[in-house]
């Protein structure tokens, strides 16, 4: 993806890595000339002061994405704190993560031989890659939802979901509260969804209107974050969507989300889930397995922080561990995502759950790639990593984070929808696309780390012409 005139043709996009949790934020301003000045400012420390002109950037980001994308921050903040509070997004994302350990090690210890784009990982860690997007089919039969095996794709609708649909959704109730500052309430939050598409801004809303016809938007709005919240608390969210859903509707007069309030809702889902009759409970699934192989768990928070403990290397470890320990000593602490117009929550996240790494990338004529930049969380980042003696915590991220994406490009093509963050066309690396999100880019490719740094990572160097990942006896 080469951009000329980078102000041309260009939105604000955003995401959050799923196996690691990192924050991506690609902010175009809609008023250039209101940071034109800024900009200037900082290109003067470009060459001659690099922690200055950093400093400069990580400010200009932080107010631009402040002032005109503040929603933006609040939505990805959401996705990583949904990453700790939910068991099983906990889960998934070390399973993600941990393909990258697994490729990088296999490149290292095997010496077979090894080509770019002739590397594949096994159909079940395929499987447990994609799951967050595949499709559960839903109809509407007699007011209670129906799975529907093997939907044909031509005949895709709204009613269908992924359990992503279901992060996303919960996401969206959690935007919507915190740009109101109010608990805001089922008929708002239907006139909110409808501005935003006119205003042609992503929604996710078809999991909602789906409930909204079952129940009513005034309770629909209460049970959906509970309703994911508590799915997410078991190994098999889908089918405990589908189910939490259907009991619900067969128990209207004892299981009321409006008299309840989202809170209680919660818990009493949570306490039918952890009958042992529905599901294993205190137990964990094996973290190294892929998850066609889990049995239906209830993850309490005795499971999760076994699944916490066992898997040290997580980028987002230390996070989880706080997570529980708070939520064990008081049980309030889980429900306090439902409610982030809350002064107090508010503080409570951002001094314990401030983002652990966020790369900045303004669109702007004089900036390049290179001049991207990171946040690594101020509490957090310069602590020392308890497996790895005196290595912080923001070094270990930034490791970790070239570690998947160079694993990703080699065994997948999901960096491809992404822009190739070098701009020297050049360099003979460049097409091998193996460097395709790498981030220290230097002025001069020759002087570029990622050639040694591979070879130190993987045991192997590339031949630029076959594709080969040669063996370094």
């Amino acid at each position: 993806m080469k951009n000329e005139n980078p102000q041309v043709n260009l939105k604000p996009f955003s995401y959050v890595d799923s196996s690691t949790g990192f924050i991506y934020f690609n902010l175009v301003p809609t008023d250039f000339g209101k940071f034109q000045d800024r900009i200037e400012t900082a290109l003067q420390f470009r060459d001659i002061d690099r922690d200055r002109y950093g400093q400069e950037l990580r400010e200009i980001s932080a107010q631009l994405l402040w002032s005109e994308f503040r929603n933006i921050f609040f939505h990805e903040w959401h996705h990583f704190l949904q990453s700790i509070f939910y068991p099983y997004r906990y889960l998934q994302s070390w399973r993600e993560l941990s393909v990258t350990f697994s490729v990088l090690s296999y490149l290292r210890e095997s010496e077979d031989f090894l080509q770019i784009g002739h590397l594949d990982i096994s159909e079940s860690w395929r499987n447990t890659l994609i799951y967050p997007v595949m499709l559960i089919g839903i109809d509407i039969e007699n007011e209670r939802l129906k799975p529907v095996l093997n939907r044909d794709p031509s005949d895709l609708r709204a009613t269908d979901f992924t359990i992503t649909d279901l992060i996303e959704e919960a996401t969206s109730i959690f935007e919507f509260k915190f740009e109101i500052d109010a608990e805001g309430d089922g008929q708002l939050y239907q006139k909110w969804l409808r501005t935003r598409k006119i205003d042609k801004k992503t929604t996710y809303s078809n999991v909602f209107r789906l409930l909204s016809k079952l129940m009513g938007n005034k309770s629909a709005y209460i049970a959906l974050p509970a309703l994911v919240y508590a799915s997410f608390c078991t190994t098999w969210p889908d089918v405990t969507f589908v189910s939490l859903v259907n009991y619900t509707l067969s128990n209207k007069n004892n299981l009321n989300p409006e008299e309840l309030g989202c809170d209680s809702y919660y818990l009493v889902l949570c306490s039918m889930l952890s009958k042992p009759f529905f599901a294993k409970v205190g137990q964990a699934p094996n973290p190294e397995s892929p998850t066609e192989e889990d049995e239906y768990y209830f993850l309490d928070l005795d499971a999760y922080e076994s699944l916490v403990i066992s898997t040290p290397k997580h980028t987002i470890n230390h996070y989880a561990s706080r997570f529980i320990e708070l939520a064990k000593s008081n049980c309030k602490f889980q429900t306090i995502l439902f409610h982030p117009y809350d002064l107090n929550v508010q503080e409570l996240l951002s001094e314990i759950f401030f983002p652990a790494l966020i790369h900045f990338r303004i669109y702007h004529e004089k900036l390049k790639v290179r001049d991207s930049i990171f946040v690594a969380s101020p509490t957090i980042g310069e602590m020392a990593v308890p497996i790895l003696g005196d290595v912080s915590y923001s070094e270990y991220w930034r490791e970790v984070m070239k570690r998947k994406d160079v694993a990703y490009s080699l065994i997948t093509d999901l960096n491809n929808y992404l822009e190739h963050t070098c701009h020297h066309y050049d360099c003979p690396y460049y097409q091998a696309n193996v460097c395709r999100r790498w981030s220290a880019i230097p002025e001069n490719w020759e002087n570029c780390p990622f050639p040694s740094w591979f070879r130190a990572a993987t045991n192997r160097n590339i031949d630029l012409v076959s594709g080969e990942l040669l063996k370094i006896h």
